[in-house]
């Protein structure tokens, strides 16, 4: 086995440069594969605020739809209060019209059972 005592000045220089190109080697693999795995995270990370700002999206359309809709059902609660009141004014004239009331009506019906 060769110790650095035996070698010449061109066997050293050539081992001092294997060794060399051997370390930047290995250098470069552990940054390239650390620099990979930063792009990775950065990727992942994107991908997660992406689909965070879809749902939140989603989520907004969904409530604006929302009160589209409970402004129809209060729309159509106001036209059905108005048609009862109409009816009830409807009964109300009726009930006059014959001489009666609605709570003679149900005292009638409470007599005949």
């Amino acid at each position: 086995m060769a110790t650095p005592e035996n070698l010449t000045f061109a066997e050293q220089l050539i081992s001092l440069s294997l060794g060399a190109a051997g370390t930047y080697l290995a250098l470069r693999t552990f940054y390239e594969k650390k620099h990979q795995e930063t792009l990775d995270r950065f990727a992942q990370s994107q991908t997660k605020a992406y689909a965070a700002e879809r749902d939140f999206e989603h989520l907004r359309r969904n409530q604006e739809q929302m009160k589209e809709s409970i402004k129809l059902l209060d729309d159509e609660v106001s036209e059905t209060r108005a048609d009862l009141k109409e009816v009830k004014g409807m009964l109300t004239a009726m009930f006059a019209r014959i001489g009666d009331t609605v709570s003679g009506i149900f005292a009638h019906k409470e007599k005949r059972e």
